[in-house]
């Protein structure tokens, strides 16, 4: 365990020293992992289709907040939807304007990596692993982005639905308007896995949300344990309810990699020594104030006190340069 420790001092000595590089490097390939899976799951073609625009669109997001990256394949995702028809295109700007809104609402960096995680964790089969992890660091506001996640993946699979359809039908999908809305509109909303992972995913956030805040010891292995065991068995009767299909091994692979990822992000956020904690007590004008203060695990490693040296030696020669 020593040697874990070791290597995750040195993880965020080194993250630390090279934060700024890395952030641009991590928007980069967040940015174009995105939208390389939009143009995969949607070959339309058009503009956004373009290759060259997309490693535009990458490159931009490197240099901008981070929150420009949903907005940038909002765009890219009304792009392609153009391309399959009028339909497709009033739909998804229609969806994308509402998850829009409530995302600029409430954006911040965390609240934008959920939403683009979700859709890949949903597309790889493992979308417990976004809420139970989310909910450990983040505030309860951030379960709009599960939710907003949840309807994209649906959006994106709904339009490529669409797709398929179009290139397989021998009429034209293109004239009977209403229809196409109609269709794409339950595509969207109107199945049942897509209202069931909605309200479950949701679920499993304020769970692990509500766990992890009790003063209690270990909140954060309870709230995780809790979370997925609660995902695992609502999986199982809603979709026995619903009356859909449910792959169990799947399931279990998306369980044990909700548990999994948990337990390293705990690893780097929550190790702490309950066997060394204190009971504090301090006061001020109004109140006094009883604490229980319980310390997290420090380890010392030459790399670690190296880059903390360099970063403090270069404080100082900026303090002498303003001086």
């Amino acid at each position: 365990m020593t040697m874990l420790r070791e290597l995750r001092t040195n993880m965020q000595a080194f993250y630390g020293r090279y934060s700024s590089l890395l952030h641009i490097i991590f928007k980069i390939m967040l940015s174009l992992g995105i939208f390389l899976f939009l143009r995969h799951e949607i070959p339309a073609g058009g503009l956004f289709g373009n290759i060259f625009v997309i490693l535009v669109m990458a490159l931009l997001s490197a240099v901008l907040p981070v929150q420009a990256i949903p907005v940038f394949g909002a765009f890219m995702l009304g792009g392609l939807s153009y391309s399959l028809g009028l339909a497709p295109f009033g739909i998804t700007v229609l969806v994308l304007l509402i998850l829009l809104f409530l995302f600029l609402r409430f954006s911040s960096a965390e609240s934008t990596l959920i939403l683009l995680f979700t859709p890949v964790t949903l597309f790889f089969g493992v979308p417990a692993v976004v809420p139970v992890c989310a909910a450990l660091k983040q505030k309860m506001s951030s379960v709009l982005s599960v939710g907003s996640g949840v309807i994209v993946y649906y959006l994106i699979r709904t339009l490529q639905e669409f797709h398929i359809t179009v290139i397989t039908s021998s009429t034209d999908t293109s004239r009977d308007i209403l229809t196409n809305l109609q269709a794409l509109a339950n595509g969207i909303f109107g199945q049942a896995d897509m209202i069931l992972n909605l309200i479950i995913l949701c679920a499993v956030f304020i769970l692990v949300h509500a766990f992890r805040s009790l003063p209690v010891r270990g909140a954060y292995p309870t709230a995780v344990v809790a979370g997925v065991g609660f995902y695992g068995f609502m999986m199982v009767f809603g979709s026995s309810t619903a009356g859909f299909d449910l792959s169990y091994v799947v399931l279990a692979a998306g369980c044990f990699a909700a548990l999994v990822t948990a337990a390293i992000f705990i690893f780097f956020i929550h190790d702490v020594d309950y066997k060394a904690a204190e009971n504090l007590q301090f006061e001020d004008d109004d109140y006094v104030y009883y604490v229980k203060a319980v310390p997290k695990i420090a380890v010392r490693t030459a790399y670690a006190d190296a880059a903390a040296a360099e970063a403090e030696a270069d404080d100082d020669d900026e303090d002498e340069e303003e001086t």
